[in-house]
Formats: structure tokens, C-alpha cells, sequence
């Protein structure tokens, strides 16, 4: 069909070729063809296009497609807006004659108001026999469109599905080293006064890196709870854990993948004592977010 009878005067332009398949699939695209003299009434036609022009896109589909279902679902949408948009043409000058001053002879101004008319029922009917001839291949690429949304949808279910099943798997992986590491970590308190009195808070074994080399020791080689009784007994108010433990507990998560490469220290205090390790009290006002849900409730990650 020549590309000229595809320029129609309301606008409507439907390329003559079929869309470029991509693995036995096409891109579908949505137009709508309004009627011209009913405002609630519209056609519906579809357009298969390349796959690539549609990726990330909120208005197309992507459905299989066979060659023969291509050509003819692209021959029809193209004969049905070329006999809409013809029907339409004919309309506007039969709405201009219309609209040109009436007769002064009455059997002539009767006659205008007859040809109007006429074109009105013309169109009405042309439009509806376009619509009509379109109806089956609405119905069968509407048919693929919803076959395509059902699998998708199977499949996205799986997707996430097996997402969940990833982060219960790396969740209980955290859980797991976390356990791990209260058990193989040894602590210490060394204490400095300059220029004011502070505890810092060690892990044994790794060397810290912003402790006063003038500080003494005053906890040393405990458990962690045993750690906690100390501070606690000594108030808050002067503890300061030394950067150097973020650091090595961080390293022990560092292969996981998403935000729970950040466990770290806040995690680890939390998981054994449900408070904030910097006050030694549960944050005011505020929860702990498990990760990959909704839940206030902690189980690990924080950064």
C-alpha cells in the first residue's frame, strides 16, 4: 500500500511495514481511533514494532508472534485506520458544504440539510464496518496480550520467590557469623584522660586506631557480655569503641551480596543485646528495619 494513503487527515499514521521480530516476538503499541461525531466511542488498534523500541516502556507488550500473524495483523490495522481515516475525510467536506451559507431556495437549503445527514449516516457506518472487519484481530492479539501478562506474571512470582528464598538463605548466613563472632571475640577497656576521661572500648588482637598510646588498660581479655557488664557499670557517657572493630567485623560479611555487606557493629551489639551499642539503650523513637521487608523488627543489616 503506498505510503502516501498512510498520511490520513485526523493523524492517524500506522506504518505499512510489520515490526522486526526478535526471537519469535513482536512489540505491540495501543492507538486509539476516536469517531468522529460520538466522543465516547473510539476504535481500538494495535501496531507490532521492533521489541528494542518498547524495553522499559509503560505502553507496549510484548507477545509471541509468528511471520504470518505479523503481516496480517499489520495489513489489517493498516486497512482499518486508512478506511477510518478516508471515512473521517469524507465527513470534513460534507461538514464543510454543510456549513457554507444555506440557499435561499428552500427545496436547496432542504437538499444541504439532507447531504449532511446522509454523510453522518455514511460515516457512522463506514466507521462501524472498519471496526467490525478489525474485531477478530483485536480479539487475538487481546488473547496474546493476556496469554503474555499470565506468564509473566508466573514468572515474576517465581522471581520473587526465589529472591525470598536468596535473603532467608544470606539473612541465616548473618545470623550465623554474627553468632560466630560473639563467641571468638575477646574485648578490652583501656581508659585515657586527655584531654578528657575516656574508655575505649578494644577488640583483642586488633590493633586500634585512635586509642592514646598513653592509655591504660582497665578491662582486658573478656567475653563480650562480659565487656557489657563493665560498661554498664561504668556508665555510657565516656565509651568510645574504636573504629578498628567496624572494620573487622565488617570484613567477615564483606563476600555477601546487597546491604548485608554492611553488617557491622551496630548489628552485632543489636542481635545480642537489642540496644544501641554507642548508648548502651534502645534508640527513642525509632526501630530497626529488616532488611528485604516491610517488618520493623531486626535481624541483621545496618549501616
Amino acid at each position: 500500500m503506498p505510503a502516501a494513503e498512510l498520511e490520513p487527515m485526523m493523524g492517524r499514521v500506522i506504518e505499512p511495514e510489520p515490526g522486526r521480530r526478535v526471537d519469535g516476538r513482536v512489540a505491540i503499541l495501543q492507538f486509539g481511533v476516536d469517531h468522529a461525531l460520538d466522543f465516547r466511542t473510539r476504535s481500538t488498534v494495535y501496531k507490532t514494532v521492533d521489541p528494542d523500541t518498547v524495553t522499559g516502556r509503560p505502553l507496549g507488550w510484548v507477545i509471541p508472534c509468528t511471520p504470518e500473524q505479523n503481516e496480517r495483523w499489520t495489513e489489517a490495522a493498516v486497512a482499518c485506520v486508512v478506511e477510518l481515516d478516508r471515512a473521517a475525510l469524507a465527513l470534513h467536506e460534507a461538514r464543510r458544504r454543510a456549513a457554507q451559507p444555506p440557499p435561499r431556495k428552500r427545496a436547496l437549503a432542504e437538499e444541504m440539510q439532507r447531504d449532511w445527514a446522509d454523510a453522518q449516516s455514511r460515516y457512522r457506518s463506514r466507521f462501524q464496518a472498519a471496526t467490525d472487519a478489525y474485531s477478530p484481530v483485536i480479539r487475538e492479539v487481546g488473547d496474546a496480550i493476556r496469554r503474555q501478562l499470565d506468564v509473566d506474571l508466573r514468572r515474576l512470582h517465581a522471581q520473587r520467590q526465589a529472591e525470598k528464598v536468596e535473603e532467608q538463605r544470606i539473612q541465616a548466613v548473618v545470623e550465623q557469623r554474627l553468632g560466630e563472632l560473639a563467641d571468638e571475640l575477646r574485648w578490652g577497656i583501656k581508659v585515657s584522660h586527655s584531654p578528657g576521661r575516656t574508655l575505649h572500648v578494644v577488640c583483642v588482637g586488633v590493633a586500634p586506631r585512635a586509642v592514646p598510646e598513653d592509655a591504660a588498660p582497665l578491662v582486658e581479655d573478656v567475653d563480650v557480655r562480659t565487656l557489657r557488664e563493665s560498661l554498664v557499670e561504668r556508665g555510657w557517657a565516656d565509651v568510645v569503641f574504636d573504629d578498628s572493630i567496624q572494620e573487622h567485623i565488617r570484613a567477615h560479611f564483606a563476600d555477601l551480596p546487597g546491604l548485608s555487606r554492611h553488617t557491622g557493629l551496630w548489628d552485632f551489639w543489636w542481635k545480642l543485646f537489642t540496644e544501641d551499642y554507642k548508648t548502651g539503650r534502645v534508640p527513642t523513637g525509632s526501630s530497626r528495619q529488616t532488611y528485604g521487608s516491610s517488618h520493623t523488627s531486626y535481624t541483621g543489616f545496618h549501616f
